[in-house]
């Protein structure tokens, strides 16, 4: 029994500390982001309109490697109803075009404003990618995360900061 018990600890233990690898704290922690986008399908996507959800902010560029192999964790994880991922592309249109040929994203996909990339670098200066923002239900900023985002890691702080 102590045996399990141990090793029922080192996992949380390490849970733990995967989640914070890669969390960076910043002054603006409990912020709430104001914006009113329009993703590539043409679909108004407010803060508004997304009270009541967790909001997953996904900085990323189809030239990445990273950001590409955290898109079907993403897909998963995004559920219109409860938990909605953004990607907030820095491509170019021609370049958004083009890999969207050949892949299909089944989360919102937006060429953010200029206004939109200011707000959330005041958060946080974004100078990796992928860097993604994650919002409670109440709109507020709990964690940001730079690099890759597994799917598992989505799912544990979901679950850490929901509670």
């Amino acid at each position: 029994m102590i045996s399990v018990l141990k090793w029922v600890g080192l996992i949380v233990l390490l849970l733990s500390f995967i989640s914070w690898w890669g969390h960076t704290r910043n002054s603006d922690s409990g912020s709430v982001l104001i914006y009113n986008e329009t993703d590539i399908a043409g679909n108004l996507i407010s803060s508004d309109s997304l009270k009541g959800k967790w909001v997953i902010i996904n900085i990323w560029a189809t030239w990445c490697p990273p950001c590409r192999l955290e898109i079907p964790g993403l897909e998963r994880v995004h559920d219109p109803s409860d938990v909605v991922v953004l990607g907030v592309t820095t491509d170019e249109v021609n370049d958004l075009t083009e890999f969207m040929k050949t892949h299909t994203i089944d989360y919102p996909v937006i060429l953010p404003s200029a206004g939109l990339m200011a707000r959330l670098n005041q958060f946080h200066q974004i100078e990796k990618l992928p860097t993604t923002f994650i919002f409670d239900r109440n709109g507020r900023l709990v964690k940001i995360q730079e690099g890759f985002y597994g799917e598992w890691q989505i799912r544990w702080d979901k679950f850490w900061y929901d509670n």
